[in-house]
């Protein structure tokens, strides 16, 4: 029995004792890489050093799932730092650009006024001279055109990133599937541009029901993965293709892709959370698993329908928003005329766009504009003889919500007559009371259109005469 079990001090005993013992010493130094021989099985020190891998193999996994945890939570920390950060930089970017825009949109209308009167001037004297004066007002107003689609297309990159970025709650709301789509289509637009063609087939008219920043988070990270397995350099040759079809009581949606495939490894495992094929800086292995399980919360199914040597297809079904009837427009207030014209208040901390303001609207309108919250309610409890009051919300000192609580205290009468604009609200209060008083906030920057629109749904009418 002793023989069998080998227990007596031998050489050979004390070297297996020894490795077992360093393998020990390994684990307590967080050194999973180290095992013991574990020899035919008919040893006593066999089977403990059976126990001591096994031991091994188990704390060095469970290490390494509390390190990828840990890399979660700093990476979810870091996502939530941009988020905070895009906010930020949205509002100090749609700053400048409203009153960029708003003096744009003044100088192509005095630039049609200009080319105009030179037109009639041309036709009454006769003077060739004026067809110069002409043609420079109208290249002078083609200028502006593109200047003001420049503009928006910074504004439009700002918001896509914000919305992407925001980290507020769930905010689930019927759905255009094709709206949505376009959304990560344009975040990831700079990604494939270097390796392939990037084809939208959307069906129209599909509606789910879910949260569009999540929903639009799964379609970046299947279109980033597309683009991430075809190599830069042959952009002309291949593709990435994202189609959306109905299927019954199904929203169907395919990535595709032209590049590598996948290996039998990556199908395995390719929904596991932190497993991933490319470099540490490229990817931490959460994309996939966190879109499935976005879809999965939505009702729906994230699966692998095609892999090859040539590509790639994901599909995504979604169930379709049936409660979502045909959409009808609210109809408009009828305009009527009044004996004068409405007096408006604008208050805004940002002096230019209150100069571009003032540019347009005093053509239209009685106005008066105030830099901070504190002088607002300073006028408004001198005169509160306002048809509309469009403030900002992100004020130093005394914000929009200061002045919509103050209001509906000392002035209830003109709570109606209250408009709100934002070029990004960051801040906890400030995103509460922008979601609180909804289509009655205007995101900046605002068009010169959509500003009078939206005084001439709040100021009083007065009364219609019956004939």
């Amino acid at each position: 029995m002793t023989d069998t079990l080998r227990v007596e001090g031998t050489p050979d005993i004390d070297a297996r004792i020894a490795e077992i013992t360093n393998t020990v010493i390994a684990i307590a130094s967080n050194h999973f890489d180290v095992r013991a021989e574990i020899g035919d099985g008919t040893s006593l020190l066999d089977g403990l050093a059976l126990g001591v891998n096994m031991l091994s193999e188990e704390i060095g996994l469970r290490v390494a799932r509390e390190k990828a945890y840990q890399q979660h939570l700093l990476q979810n920390e870091r996502l939530i730092a941009v988020g905070q950060l895009a906010a930020g930089v949205a509002h100090e970017i749609n700053n400048p650009a409203a009153f960029v825009l708003t003096n744009l949109s003044v100088l192509r209308s005095t630039l049609d006024t200009l080319e105009e009167a030179a037109q009639r001037l041309r036709d009454q004297v006769g003077d060739r001279d004026n067809d110069a004066v002409t043609a420079l007002a109208r290249q002078a107003r083609e200028l502006t055109r593109d200047n003001i689609a420049g503009v928006e297309r910074i504004v439009s990159i700002v918001r896509d990133l914000r919305n992407f970025a925001r980290h507020d709650g769930e905010r689930p709301e019927s759905l255009d599937l094709d709206a949505v789509i376009q959304d990560a289509c344009k975040l990831v637009r700079a990604e494939v541009t270097y390796r392939a063609s990037m084809v939208v087939d959307s069906e129209a008219a599909v509606r789910v029901h879910g949260d569009r920043t999540k929903l639009a988070q799964v379609f970046t990270n299947l279109l980033l993965n597309a683009a991430q397995a075809i190599p830069e350099g042959d952009a002309a040759s291949n593709t990435v293709e994202i189609t959306t079809s109905v299927q019954g009581d199904w929203a169907r949606v395919l990535v595709r892709d032209s590049g590598v495939g996948m290996t039998e490894e990556a199908q395995a495992r390719m929904f596991e959370p932190f497993f991933t094929t490319k470099p540490r800086d490229r990817g931490t292995g959460l994309g996939l698993a966190i879109s499935a399980d976005i879809v999965r919360h939505h009702g729906g199914e994230l699966r692998l329908v095609h892999t090859a040597g040539s590509g790639t297809t994901f599909e995504v079904m979604l169930p379709l928003d049936r409660a979502v009837g045909p959409h009808v427009d609210a109809p408009l207030r009828r305009a009527v005329t009044m004996s004068t014209s409405a007096r408006v208040l604008i208050v805004d901390d940002e002096p230019m766009l209150l100069t571009a303001y003032r540019r347009w609207l005093e053509r239209i309108y009685q106005l008066d504009t105030d830099a901070s919250g504190r002088d607002a309610i300073a006028r408004l409890e001198r005169d509160s003889d306002y048809d509309a009051v469009l403030c900002d919300i992100m004020m130093p000192d005394v914000d929009g919500v200061a002045v919509h609580d103050w209001v509906a205290i000392h002035r209830p009468q003109l709570l109606d007559r209250l408009i709100f604009c934002t070029g990004g609200a960051f801040t906890a209060r400030g995103l509460t009371f922008s979601e609180q008083l909804g289509d009655r906030v205007l995101q900046k920057p605002v068009g010169l259109a959509q500003l009078r629109d939206a005084i001439e749904r709040v100021r009083p009418r007065a009364p219609q005469s019956d004939s």
